[in-house]
């Protein structure tokens, strides 16, 4: 009997990790609270306040997850992501969607009906007596079924436009840790949320417009009664939750329907409502509406606390068919201090059909890209503290949607669509980038620094003088060294090459001066995502072996890159060109002293030489 209560306790401390608040400490069931939308947790699981077309999103907040439907639509999606990597290695999260919209898109009021089903897998489990004879094995699996409603309304309120989405799930819940009905507990909890938004749109008469939609969101989760296995007198209360947060979505349109930039960011705060208990005899008691959260200092102000966990998080679409997204989750309860640092990223059908519809256009593409949506997203936990047992934690996911299916049939209605001819205004850029490192201090600049060859492979899309991109940037520099015993002897040289590849996004604007020629400068931005160091040993008085060793470097204490671009186009064809620019960082590289400490800080600049090609 004492090995099955130690296992019991170990497994309970497994599934409770990382959920470690005040409250929650208390709370059992605390694995509902685990985040399972892979695009939303690349932005630091912010989804109960970004608008989002990830079926996912109503997990955390039922109104949310349901603007990828058009019209009569069915949606699904179904993963099976390693949990806890550094911990265990049987131990997995699986989770499924079913969606169906039943109300056709012409109308302002649509109906979603979703199911999600979660199941918890914890691995085999081998229970002994005292003496290390096995007494049983058992297989623990925790399971919650879902079922969701979701109504959505769009309308203008004093020439307001809203859009308003309110969502109620009931989850049946079934925690079965051993045999007998002293190991099992069965509950029915519910969610409940809202989601406003405030679409608001610019417009051009060539087409181009600019969408602004600042959004807010509220919910609460786990509503129900206590959790006991075994008898009431153990029991447990629920782990009841509020998310608060605020998005704002800003998108460069083409058409009204094709986003050819998109830049999304939001903020939230959670807080477990369940109060500790201070005595034996104190009830189960749970705070009401929004808890400790403070919205001012929480979420605007992005300020954690012992009750309240905050997240931030940022997306940056472009053409509607590649998403790039990082955020930020912060823990600072009594029980853990945890940074976590998440990055994803998305591929979308949708976007790919209409750049291959720019340059063939038939009544298959047509019907591929009104009926049929298909993604593939991919989110990764990355913590800033030097151990957390969700480390490396990813989510891959694909998701389908069929949409306006109700046009399929209605043969009359499926015609090629009439397009506005234009120039294509996107371009594909690859070249070289010589990069080096300004130091804190200048004296260091002579000393150690010397270029270093990169590469560059993006992305841009032009609209008159104004140029929006993304790339892939390799920067760093070579640092040479002297090891000397004194003045007099020299013992090797050694040199350090240090790479930093980066995901950049950057805005232009782009002048004609005379024929084929333009001069361009804006801002660029960018977030490491990988880096790499490289030590060679070149042979010396003591050693005739030359040495070199690699390695990988986490990028969890650097600062993301800012600085100026300027440079200038040459075209030498109609469609192909090359192109000059200068790129000068304004940010300090680490936010924390860096493994090579005897270095001070530094920041990025680098000269790029491309080759361009207007598709």
């Amino acid at each position: 009997m004492k090995k099955i209560l130690i296992g019991f306790l170990l497994v309970t401390i497994l599934i409770d990790s990382g959920m470690a608040s005040t409250g929650l400490s208390q709370c059992g069931a605390s694995w509902l609270l685990n985040p399972v939308s892979p695009t939303l947790n690349g932005m630091g699981q912010i989804g109960v306040c970004l608008p989002s077309d990830d079926i996912y999103a109503g997990y955390f907040n039922p109104a949310n997850g349901i603007y990828g439907y058009r019209g009569l639509s069915f949606s699904f999606s179904k993963y099976k992501t390693d949990w806890l990597p550094n911990l265990v290695s049987d131990m997995f999260l699986n989770h499924s969607v079913i969606g169906i919209n039943l109300l056709p898109e012409r109308l302002p009021l649509q109906v979603t009906f979703s199911r999600y089903k979660t199941t918890f897998d914890l691995g085999k489990y081998i229970y002994m007596d005292e003496y290390g004879n096995e007494i049983y094995r058992h297989h623990p699996i925790l399971t919650a079924d879902a079922y969701s409603v979701a109504p959505r309304y769009r309308a203008s309120l004093l020439k307001i436009p809203i859009d308003l989405s309110v969502g109620l799930t009931r989850k049946k819940v079934i925690q079965e840790y051993g045999l007998g009905d002293s190991s099992k507990s069965q509950n029915v909890f519910y969610d409940a949320g809202v989601l406003l938004s405030l679409p608001f749109k610019l417009n051009s008469s060539n087409g181009i417009g600019l969408n602004i939609t600042p959004a807010f969101g509220y919910s609460i989760s786990n509503i129900g009664k206590y959790i006991y296995f075994r008898s009431v007198e153990f029991a447990d209360p629920s782990p009841r939750y509020a998310r608060v947060g605020v998005s704002l979505s800003m998108n460069l349109t083409l058409d009204n329907d094709w986003n050819l930039v998109g830049y999304r960011q939001g903020r939230m705060a959670g807080d477990a409502l369940f109060i500790p208990q201070t005595d034996d005899d104190s009830p189960f008691r749970y705070q009401s509406g929004i808890g400790d959260i403070n919205f001012i200092k929480n979420v605007l102000d992005y300020q954690g606390s012992e009750e309240v966990d905050v997240s931030w998080g940022q997306e940056i679409m472009f053409i509607d068919f590649f998403a790039y997204r990082w955020g930020r989750f912060l823990e600072l309860s009594s029980y853990s201090n945890e940074h976590e640092r998440s990055m994803g990223y998305s591929f979308y059908s949708s976007g790919l059909l209409r750049l291959i519809g720019q340059f063939y256009r038939n009544k298959v593409i047509d019907l591929l890209s009104d009926h049929l949506a298909i993604s593939y997203n991919y989110a990764k936990l990355i913590n800033d503290n030097d151990w957390n047992e969700k480390m490396e934690t990813e989510y891959r996911s694909w998701s389908i949607v069929l949409k306006n299916i109700e046009q399929l049939f209605k043969p009359d209605k499926i015609k090629t669509k009439a397009i506005i001819r234009r120039d294509n205004p996107f371009t594909a850029v690859a070249g070289i980038n010589i990069s080096d490192i300004r130091f804190a201090e200048k004296e260091w600049q002579e000393k150690v620094v010397k270029r270093k060859s990169g590469y560059k492979i993006g992305f841009e899309a032009r609209y008159r003088w104004f140029v929006s991109g993304i790339a892939i940037d390799q920067r760093g520099a070579n640092y040479l060294f002297e090891a000397t015993i004194d003045p007099d002897i020299h013992v090797f040289d050694f040199n350090i090459i240090d790479s930093y590849n980066y995901t950049s996004f950057y805005g232009l604007l782009s002048v004609p001066v005379i024929k084929r020629v333009r001069v361009f400068g804006g801002l660029e931005v960018g977030d490491c995502i990988s880096r790499k160091a490289t030590l060679k040993i070149e042979s010396g008085e003591l050693s005739d072996e030359e040495i070199e060793e690699t390695k990988d470097i986490p990028p969890t204490n650097l600062n993301w890159d800012y600085g100026l671009k300027a440079g200038l186009d040459l075209m030498i064809f109609r469609s192909f060109g090359l192109r000059a620019a200068y790129y000068h960082g304004f940010n300090y590289i680490f936010d924390k002293t860096d493994v090579i400490d005897f270095l001070p800080n530094r920041k990025h600049r680098n000269i790029e030489f491309s080759l361009i090609y207007k598709l």
